[in-house]
């Protein structure tokens, strides 16, 4: 037990490190060693919570990278998608267009061989008539 130097009573060191009865400051090589031991420790757990908080900044910023990366990603793949679906559009569209131009050249020339079928029956009805006439007329 210490003996308080304001007092002089016998008393025992408390946490407050203060003499129980006037409340004087107790000071020993005891208090000096746990003053700094307690510093020491907030230091530490200071040093702690600022590695802590870096390192959730670090892994807050390759979360958002991450994301980034993943947008840029969907983008790039909407994008390809949109790419491919344009081409296969134009395929489709060239290949309608290809099927018209070929229905089109079918519906000419059967117009066209019609129209030679027509003339063809008129010139025969012209020669037929021609036979009736030449054959009628004596």
């Amino acid at each position: 037990m210490l003996k308080c130097s304001n007092c002089g009573l016998k008393t025992e060191i408390t946490k407050d490190w203060a003499c129980r009865w006037c409340g004087y400051p107790l000071i020993s090589r005891d208090y000096a060693k746990e003053k700094a031991k307690q510093e020491a420790i907030e230091v530490k757990t200071a040093r702690e919570a600022e590695k802590k908080v870096e390192r959730e900044d670090e892994e807050a910023r390759k979360a958002v990278e991450a994301v980034k990366q993943a947008r840029e990603k969907d983008e790039l793949k909407a994008e390809q998608q949109a790419k491919k679906e344009a081409e296969q559009a134009a395929k489709e569209k060239t290949k309608q267009e290809a099927i018209e131009a070929k229905g089109k050249v079918k519906r000419e020339a059967i117009k066209a061989k019609w129209a030679k079928e027509v003339k063809y029956r008129a010139k025969k009805e012209a020669e037929l008539a021609a036979k009736d006439k030449a054959s009628d007329s004596p």
